[in-house]
């Protein structure tokens, strides 16, 4: 017989509902993110939840991990600093797909890895975000409110809570690239002499897709008459934007952790 604990939650279900759709609804996700996994962490009833996503670093020609955001307090350090993969637990996700749920991490095996002060609750959970058939980030959770340690009913629901999370920000990353009809004219062009025009997004991830949009930039700007001088300040112009949008980013979250 199924102890009370770990019978099914409904209301934490509508809860992991209430994140995907959420998510769907935004057209931005970056300036909504602190939102998203303030839900998570309330879904799950964790004092800390921070999402992690994948950067490749072509130079290096590897991948390491970034706080995306955070729920609960955080050192400034651990928010900006990008780790490998074998450098942290989160990496450990990452590399095998699979879940981990460490009672205290000070007598874990994962005690070196430990990204976290190891002081009062150090229970801890992470989980993948799987997305296209790859697993593009980890979710962690951090001090359970309501229990001493989290359950395995608990990382149940944060395996669901990383797979919503994917399935939903695919799904957001794929309405917003179906939006661009510059997309849709840049990758014709990129694939015409290998297809019969049909475009097709499933798979394509996002520095794939930007790249074909720059090639088809500079070759349409070239192709329209421009010069150096010209593409440098449409260039430029990007570079500009592109930093207003990191200001005001950064200014909102400034406002949300003096709430």
């Amino acid at each position: 017989m199924k102890s009370r604990e770990d019978a099914p939650d409904n209301d934490v279900v509508d809860r992991l509902a209430g994140i995907a759709a959420f998510i769907e609804r935004q057209e931005q996700l970056e300036e909504s993110h602190h939102e998203l996994v303030g839900l998570a962490a309330a879904a799950l009833k964790a004092a800390h939840c921070s999402l992690m996503l994948l950067k490749h670093h072509e130079s290096a020609k590897q991948f390491r991990l970034k706080v995306f955001s955070h729920s609960g307090h955080l050192d400034e350090q651990t928010v900006t600093q990008e780790t490998g993969l074998d450098e942290s637990i989160a990496g450990q996700v990452v590399i095998t797909g699979k879940a981990i749920l460490v009672d205290d991490i000070n007598s874990s095996a994962y005690a070196q890895k430990a990204r976290r002060p190891r002081s009062g609750n150090t229970c801890f959970m992470s989980a993948p975000i799987p997305m296209f058939e790859k697993i593009a980030g980890v979710i962690n959770f951090a001090e359970p409110l309501e229990r001493k340690v989290f359950t395995e009913h608990d990382l149940l629901l944060a395996r669901l809570s990383g797979l919503l999370i994917g399935r939903s920000l695919q799904v957001a990353q794929l309405q917003n690239l179906m939006k661009s009809r510059y997309l849709h004219f840049a990758i014709s062009q990129e694939s015409a002499p290998f297809t019969d025009g049909t475009i097709t997004l499933d798979g394509r991830n996002a520095p794939e897709m930007a790249k074909i949009l720059s090639r088809t930039f500079y070759r349409e700007m070239t192709r329209a008459g421009f010069g150096t001088d010209e593409i440098l300040g449409a260039a430029t112009e990007i570079i500009s934007l592109l930093g207003e949008r990191v200001a005001r980013l950064k200014s909102k979250q400034s406002s949300e952790e003096t709430k």
